[in-house]
């Protein structure tokens, strides 16, 4: 059967995903880097916020947060993982720090035990190169990458774990995203 939007195998791949992050919601995008936008717009911080990320990156990941009117507050890595330094993510938080914006790095996890402490933030994370990655814990159990946060971001373009040739995903693990996110997706329909 012929159709030209989301069919029945795109449903069946959201479902999965949902239950492999055991996610609030999964919307499926055209790009890793449409969720990215996607995320950043269903937060609506105020123009001017800051959020905090590795000073090593992608330009998918600055760009909407400059297209938005917020403030991208870089943050040295880690040499051995290229992630960002945990050490150094305190030191950056000002006034008007909104959220952190983590990336695991080409597949390597970010070390997130330093923020369970700083739930204050919404924590994001870019797992478009991490698709079942786990981060290893030495007081809880390992948990996947994509599932802290409160949102996060997949990629299937060809360079990826899952390749569909095209495509992304916004994993929505907070209630108070997923729904405007939803409808960003659909055109503001719910």
């Amino acid at each position: 059967r012929y159709w030209l939007t989301e069919g029945k195998y795109c449903g069946e791949l959201a479902q999965k995903l949902k239950e492999m992050f055991s996610a609030e919601e999964v919307i499926l995008t055209n790009s890793g880097s449409s969720a990215i936008l996607l995320m950043f717009s269903a937060l609506k911080l105020k123009r001017g916020s800051e959020v905090i990320l590795p000073a090593v990156c992608f330009p998918t990941m600055v760009s909407p947060i400059v297209q938005l009117g917020l403030v991208p507050v870089f943050v040295d890595v880690e040499l051995e993982s290229l992630n960002i330094d945990p050490e150094k993510v305190s030191e950056a938080i000002g006034e008007k720090t909104e959220a952190i914006f983590l990336l695991h790095n080409l597949g390597n996890p970010c070390n997130q035990n330093f923020l369970w402490w700083q739930r204050k933030f919404t924590l994001l994370e870019d797992c478009c190169d991490a698709l079942d990655s786990r981060i290893k814990y030495t007081t809880a159990p390992d948990i996947k990458c994509g599932a802290l946060g409160d949102m996060a971001t997949l990629s299937f373009f060809a360079a990826h774990h899952l390749c569909t040739g095209e495509g992304g995903a916004l994993i929505c693990n907070n209630t108070n995203y997923s729904a405007v996110a939803k409808s960003m997706a659909n055109w503001g329909r719910d």
